[in-house]
């Protein structure tokens, strides 16, 4: 990537990438949580079957696949929320991988895979309706789901640097 050399060519990196962002919204992205609790239960080995799959069904440009830290649900890992949707699929199995990216493509819901209350048994098609996540206000780590910390790229979609660029674009 150049080097950036001046606030003028920062706002043009960062409307480039919103505008790409724009474009990337038609196709279903995959979100592993990756968090320490997510990789004790398994996430690496989805994670290994999820690019595999990805690469040999030549499906990149077809979907896309984030790589999150914690997202709290420890209990659920190793999960895939599938967006659009926010379609939670906990404890999964490597076999279930295949399924998945399947549904995702056809803008289908694997309902045997979805998340069901303990108690109540209640299919939940989105994470958001899930108790655990009802309540929650999330504050600190509100926007975890949607950066990947190795792409720099999720962090200016979320509004990363915004601050930087008022404060170098103000006048004197």
């Amino acid at each position: 990537m150049k080097k950036l050399s001046s606030v003028q060519q920062f706002k043009s990196f960062r409307h480039r990438i919103l505008k790409g962002k724009e474009m990337e919204a038609a196709k279903p992205c995959l979100v592993i949580c990756a968090g320490t609790g997510g990789q004790a239960s398994g996430s690496n080995d989805v994670m290994r079957i999820l690019k595999r799959q990805l690469l040999e069904r030549n499906l990149q440009g077809k979907i896309s696949l984030r790589i999150t830290g914690c997202q709290g649900f420890c209990e659920m890992d190793p999960f895939i929320v599938v967006e659009p949707g926010n379609h939670l699929y906990p404890k999964l199995r490597m076999e279930d991988v295949p399924w998945i990216i399947d549904s995702a493509l056809e803008g289908k819901v694997v309902e045997d895979l979805l998340y069901s209350g303990k108690h109540d048994h209640k299919c939940y098609h989105c994470q958001e309706d899930i108790p655990f996540f009802k309540k929650q206000t999330r504050t600190i780590l509100g926007k975890n789901h949607l950066i990947d910390p190795i792409r720099i790229m999720d962090y200016i979609e979320q509004g990363g640097y915004d601050a930087f660029e008022k404060i170098m674009s103000a006048p004197d």
